[in-house]
């Protein structure tokens, strides 16, 4: 027999170089919620990660804080910041469509 959860836990992924804020009705919506607000910088290859994030930490820092901040409330609110190489690997079918296989 399932059992309802009284609250759900939800994902939200945020890019941290081009950060959207989340509108009101969204806020509302995922107020019940607990919510990870996972975001990623995506650093190029040429870029050691270790030196993306010593250059770029506190700043990636403070953009998802003021993500979280529009969750301010009721809401129980988790955040991280990953920096990734993030390059979607792609491979092509006989179709000639490309499908994302990982990220």
């Amino acid at each position: 027999m399932a059992t309802m959860l009284d609250r759900s836990t939800i994902l939200i992924p945020v890019d941290v170089a081009d950060p959207d804020t989340p509108p009101a009705a969204l806020v509302e919506l995922l107020q019940p919620h607990q919510l990870v607000i996972l975001s990623y910088y995506r650093v190029p290859d040429q870029t050691p990660i270790e030196q993306a994030e010593e250059e770029l930490g506190d700043e990636a820092r403070e953009t998802v804080e003021e993500v979280v901040s529009q969750f301010e409330g009721d809401t129980d609110v988790t955040s991280t910041v990953v920096f990734t190489r993030g390059a979607q690997r792609r491979w092509t079918a006989s179709s000639g469509s490309t499908m994302p296989t990982r990220c």
